[in-house]
């Protein structure tokens, strides 16, 4: 049986083995990490901080905000509105499969918008309640021209609109 300084001797060579053990975690974790990316790709990983989301107005129009989007500004977002017309449902006005001109708008803060030469959006799926769409966009500004594809979130205004 070992006896009290056996294990004082233990306790000290396995503390001694600390930073050699860190060193080793430290290089495993930089590779894990390498290859989770290189297992993702980039497209993955800016399609996981693209926090799109689209919210219903009063005349069944519907406002699409597009946040992270490639070639904007960190604070930036594509405003898209498709404006209704009566109070149905917003899908009448944005049916699948079928591209819809809208307005479109480069924002940069609450009252701070540049409004898009052109604008246009597709929806190509929906959820079975209506709380999350796909789709594609194409937005220019002049020379500029941003498209690509989105997936947004239903989110209900805070505070809620009030429609007469």
């Amino acid at each position: 049986m070992p006896g009290p300084n056996m294990s004082v001797l233990a306790l000290s060579a396995s503390l001694d083995m600390i930073p050699e053990m860190r060193r080793d975690f430290g290089r495993r974790g930089c590779a894990l990490l390498l290859v989770i990316v290189l297992f993702l790709g980039a497209d993955s990983l800016h399609a996981a901080e693209n926090r799109c989301f689209f919210t219903v107005d009063c005349n069944a129009g519907v406002t699409f905000h597009l946040v992270g989007i490639e070639g904007l500004q960190p604070k930036q977002e594509l405003v898209l509105i498709s404006q209704g017309g009566a109070p149905i449902d917003w899908r009448v006005y944005l049916p699948e499969k079928a591209w819809k001109d809208v307005v479109g708008q480069r924002c940069s803060g609450i009252g701070k918008c540049e409004t898009a030469t052109s604008a246009r959006i597709r929806i190509e799926s929906e959820d079975a309640k209506g709380k999350s769409v796909s789709g594609r966009y194409e937005v220019g500004f002049g020379e500029q021209h941003f498209q690509g594809q989105f997936v947004a979130k239903f989110k209900k205004h805070n505070p809620p609109t009030v429609c007469l």
